[in-house]
């Protein structure tokens, strides 16, 4: 039948988001940026958007996460968004940080090339087993401009809908796979060639997973470049990640 959208955001609370970046904090302008043919931002205002370096983070995260009673201050994380992810790793105390972050039930969103073993982000790959993904050591990149939806839920309705065969920027997977006996969900997908995984039966070339407070968007390749269904999507992604929470 039709779908109807019934949220718990009040339209007066914002979402708290710390963007983790490693090249540009490109977020709060997506989400800043008018939507064409509407005249509203892509956040439609529900988001309150702070933005550290990752090196910076990496150096002391728990005084960006945490506010003087030792409270968390954000619902969402965005580490993102860049190519390679500009062949920055988590360090060692932010993986632990951020790890209690989410136990905590906080949300986390990982943009492209972070939890990829294949640049040696041996601290973001920690967090693949939770999101319900395989990452393993495979080159093979096929880029595509053209993503389609696989499953329709919140995540394609709220608060702006997806759906269909869509293009974005060139993005590509780079040893992550979903699927099969993970536990990941698959949002949308890749249209072009994918890999399959024997022992699991997953498939490279998402473009979108979760699973529980935890995804992953394959938006970063081309950097600062994102169409309108990237920043929809993004928009989509932390919304309903901080709803899990």
């Amino acid at each position: 039948g039709e779908w109807e959208s019934r949220s718990i955001w009040n339209e007066e609370e914002s979402i708290r988001v710390l963007n983790v970046y490693p090249l540009q904090p490109y977020l709060e302008t997506w989400m800043t940026t008018t939507i064409s043919d509407t005249e509203l931002p892509a956040g439609k205002g529900i988001f309150d958007i702070d933005s550290v370096y990752l090196p910076t983070f990496n150096q002391d995260p728990r005084s960006y996460l945490c506010d003087e009673t030792g409270a968390w201050k954000y619902d969402v994380l965005f580490f993102g968004s860049s190519d390679c992810n500009s062949n920055i790793d988590l360090s060692s105390a932010s993986a632990d940080a951020v790890h209690e972050f989410v136990d905590d039930g906080r949300g986390v969103l990982f943009g492209h090339d972070t939890i990829c073993v294949n640049f040696g982000h041996t601290n973001f790959c920690t967090f693949a087993d939770e999101l319900g993904i395989l990452v393993k050591y495979d080159t093979t990149v096929i880029p595509t401009t053209s993503v389609s939806v696989t499953k329709i839920g919140t995540m394609t309705n709220f608060p702006w809908q997806i759906r269909g065969t869509l293009e974005v920027p060139a993005c590509h997977s780079y040893g992550q796979y979903v699927g099969g006996t993970l536990t990941g969900t698959e949002w949308m997908t890749l249209n072009t060639t994918q890999r399959i995984d024997e022992a699991t039966g997953s498939h490279s070339n998402f473009y979108l997973v979760t699973n529980k407070n935890l995804g992953m968007i394959q938006t970063g390749h081309s950097n600062g470049n994102a169409l309108t269904v990237c920043r929809n999507d993004v928009e989509n992604i932390l919304n309903v990640i901080a709803a899990n929470s």
